[in-house]
């Protein structure tokens, strides 16, 4: 990939810089905002978000992987580790 690339190996290029902006921004709220919406509700809502922010488009993986996520946190947290989560 390198042949196919413009640039000269010595520059640094960020090719999505609004996209990092906006999933940092959404990381920091998400921070802000994490007990008062509760884990399960804010995992689903904020990784939908970088999801979209990121620019996936598949309706699928955007309903499919914040669930699974939100469920494979709830499995390990709940009930493996017996941790009640907010």
């Amino acid at each position: 990939m390198r042949l196919l690339d413009k640039l000269p190996p010595s520059a640094v290029s960020i090719r999505r810089p609004p996209s990092v902006l906006i999933a940092a921004i959404i990381l920091g709220v998400e921070g802000l905002y994490f007990e008062q919406l509760g884990t399960l509700i804010s995992v689903i809502g904020f990784a939908f978000a970088l999801m979209l922010a990121c620019g996936e488009r598949r309706p699928l993986h955007l309903i499919a992987v914040p669930i699974v996520l939100a469920g494979f946190i709830y499995g390990i947290f709940v009930i493996a580790l017996s941790v009640n989560l907010p």
